[in-house]
Order: structure tokens, then C-alpha cells, then sequence
């Protein structure tokens, strides 16, 4: 199962659709807290995550990630490089 992690909904709904018309099982989620809250609940085997997001941006949620799952791979992206570098 993939989680998609994006505060901007219609970007999580278009990468959920592609995600799951290429066969995946995927669940969303709108901010970092809410994310982790379903890690919690579901077999989570990738997450994909904006990096800009208010209030748990993604690299906050990615250490909080390593704590309690080391080993899970983790893909952020965002539509702002200019504003993260």
C-alpha cells in the first residue's frame, strides 16, 4: 500500500488515481499528522510526500518516520525547488 502525503488535494487525488489505475492500493493523507496517524493503522510499504506542507512539512515527517520505521522508503517531492535549496 502507498500513502500520498500532500496538503494541495488535487494533486493527492491526481497522484492516487495514476497510483491505483497502475494496479497499487493507495491512501491519502492531508498533513504529516494525519500520515503518521495512519502508519499507524495500515500496512503502509511506500510513502510518497510533499515537502511544503503546514504544519509537519515533509522532512519532519521523514525524521519521524526514521524513529519508528527505519527501512521505509520514502519519496518527496514538491512544485517549489526554488523555495527548498
Amino acid at each position: 500500500m502507498i500513502l500520498v502525503v500532500d496538503d494541495e488535494e488535487a494533486y493527492r487525488e491526481l497522484l492516487a488515481k495514476i497510483l491505483t489505475r497502475a494496479g497499487y492500493e493507495v491512501v491519502q493523507a492531508a498533513d504529516g499528522f494525519e500520515a503518521l496517524s495512519l502508519l499507524q493503522k495500515s500496512k503502509i510499504e511506500l510513502v510518497i510526500s510533499d515537502i511544503l506542507m503546514p504544519g509537519m512539512n515533509g522532512y519532519a515527517l521523514v525524521a519521524r518516520l526514521r524513529a519508528k520505521w527505519p527501512s521505509m522508503p520514502v519519496i518527496l517531492t514538491t512544485g517549489f525547488l526554488t523555495r527548498i535549496c
